[in-house]
């Protein structure tokens, strides 16, 4: 009676072991979101705010990645900055509300850079940032001095090539609100121009053209008309819809022959420029290929999803396109 007693204990005590390990094992159809199952992807929500909708640089960008995501299987927020500080807070706050898994940010607001970040943070939510810093946070975006000094370089060379060196004025169509990396691609370009020249005293004018064609535009007018004896003026763009201003304005002005224009991004209208009419003062724009940012920032935020570390600063490739190699690329 004793070991029939004692076996019985023995017994309901495995019984017992096992029910708690029951207890705690996962239903196998009620797995973690996010989690790989065999021969399945894992679903991951991702957050995408786009830099505008109202230029091929920022829709670009954002269908390049939104087809890269898609081929991942992430469950997509698309969310629009529009060139907005005030308006990039809010999409912070819509992408922690919506409890998304990562965060690909394109905002050029660096007034706001800080705030953005420390939401982030405290958040511990997997970011990257697209053309401005966020500190703290992985950068992707142009290498700023870089391609400043590619622009500048062209500039300078076709100088060299037409007017024997000669300039009068080198003119900068910027936007000084966007931060410190967009002024070093703008000053890129007055260094480019300078060591090209070999000369350090022309004097560099700087104008804020918003990044549109018609405050560009309308800057770029104004220089001209203050500067009717200039004959050899090099004007240096940050994107592309500012240098179509700024071609606009010396067209306008029939000032053709004492202008020559350099920009940044290469799209839509500095390719159309290139393809489509004949040489003019608008000699180039260097290429940032934006319909490629989606094979870029794609791996780089399933690294993050994973838990892995990503350089603190990634760029995509920087060329200079005109009229020599305008096929070669589109």
């Amino acid at each position: 009676m004793k070991n029939r007693k004692k076996w019985i204990s023995v017994i309901c005590s495995i019984v017992m072991v096992a029910g708690l390990a029951a207890c705690g094992a996962k239903d196998p159809g009620t797995e973690d979101k996010g989690k790989e199952t065999d021969g399945e992807k894992e679903k991951f929500k991702v957050a995408f705010a786009s830099l505008c909708e109202d230029n091929d640089f920022g829709i670009s960008s954002k269908e390049s990645f939104v087809k890269e995501a898609e081929a991942m299987g992430w469950e997509l927020v698309i969310l629009n900055n529009n060139y907005d500080g005030a308006t990039a807070i809010q999409n912070m706050d819509t992408v922690l509300t919506q409890e998304c898994d990562g965060f690909v940010n394109f905002q050029v607001d660096a007034g706001v850079a800080q705030t953005i970040a420390d939401m982030a943070t405290e958040a511990e939510l997997p970011m990257i940032t697209v053309d401005c810093p966020h500190p703290g946070i992985p950068f992707f975006g142009a290498n700023n001095k870089e391609a400043g000094l590619i622009v500048g370089n062209a500039l300078g060379e076709k100088a060299v090539d037409t007017w024997e060196g000669k300039t009068d004025l080198i003119v900068l169509c910027g936007a000084p609100g966007s931060g410190e990396v967009v002024d070093l691609r703008m000053q890129g370009i007055a260094t480019g121009i300078k060591e090209t020249l070999k000369n350090e005293d022309i004097e560099v004018l700087e104008l804020d053209g918003k990044s549109e064609i018609e405050t560009s535009q309308k800057v770029i007018a104004d220089v001209l008309t203050a500067n009717p004896d200039k004959k050899h003026i090099l004007i240096g763009c940050l994107n592309d819809q500012s240098a179509l201003g700024a071609y606009n304005a010396v067209e306008a002005a029939g000032r053709e022959s004492d202008v020559y224009i350099g920009s940044h991004g290469c799209d839509a209208p500095a390719i159309e420029n290139l393809k489509n009419k004949e040489e003019n003062c608008w000699i180039g724009s260097v290429a940032y290929f934006p319909e490629r940012y989606g094979e870029y920032l794609v791996p780089l935020m399933d690294d993050l999803l994973h838990g892995k570390e990503i350089p603190e600063e990634s760029f995509p490739d920087h060329v200079f396109i005109d009229k020599s190699n305008i096929d070669e690329y589109y």
